[in-house]
């Protein structure tokens, strides 16, 4: 396992880097001004980086059990990655201009600009582990046949969009699967044409955007190898 995590800091180590500076520089707005929502977003992106980490496990490990363990990890925690496009909603009390009588003027709050860039640069962050780990399940069981991975892609996006349903609206964990009995019930006494509409729309938003990270990711490959050939 100390090989593995060796090779994931060597593979990952500009993105950890750029986590590292994100998590500082909340802290630093948070010492100034002592806004909790900073601390909750490096918390957010903490739990955002696990499912990396544990597919890279579960892909490095010999053992058919652990690699069991880590990849039902892996699904648990992937939600909170994608989970973090929510944290926009910590914006709308926010006001950044007025309108006046043929102008608007922007406010001169450091804060809440702040508090935008925390939440903007937390979501590219969070979102990028998530679909990185979700692409090295996809192109791991694209080998087997498109249809299969496909197959698989549609099944993870819409079990995300129940996650984040879950955490969003019932305010349950990804350790809360420990809890199975209390989280089924709930949400089952919650399912009605809002629930059903909003699991829907965050399980089509998760299968836009890893299509985009998909595409772009193997042109970057593409371009890499042809780098390599000149």
């Amino acid at each position: 396992m100390t090989r593995i995590l060796k090779d994931f800091r060597k593979e990952y180590g500009g993105i950890l880097l750029l986590i590292g500076l994100y998590w500082l520089t909340n802290l630093g707005f948070f010492f100034y001004s002592f806004d909790f929502l900073l601390i909750w977003l490096n918390w957010n992106l903490l739990l955002g980086l696990m499912p990396l980490i544990f597919i890279k496990l579960y892909q490095g490990t010999r053992s058919r059990g652990l690699g069991w363990v880590f990849l039902i990890l892996w699904l648990a925690f992937l939600p909170n990655a994608i989970y973090m496009v929510t944290d926009f909603i910590h914006l709308s009390g926010e006001v950044f201009y007025v309108n006046k009588p043929y102008q608007v003027i922007y406010k001169r709050d450091l804060l809440i600009w702040a508090r935008l860039i925390s939440i903007v640069v937390g979501f590219i962050l969070s979102s990028y582990l998530g679909l990185e780990s979700l692409y090295l399940v996809y192109d791991q069981e694209e080998k087997k046949g498109k249809a299969r991975a496909t197959g698989l892609l549609v099944l993870v996006s819409f079990l995300i969009g129940i996650a984040i349903y879950i955490g969003r609206f019932l305010r349950f964990n990804s350790w809360d699967i420990f809890r199975p009995y209390r989280l089924l019930l709930e949400l089952y006494r919650s399912l009605d044409g809002f629930a059903w509409g909003f699991i829907g729309l965050m399980s089509l938003y998760s299968l836009f955007i890893f299509y985009i990270f998909l595409w772009a990711r193997r042109k970057n490959n593409i371009l890499y190898n042809n780098k390599d050939r000149v």
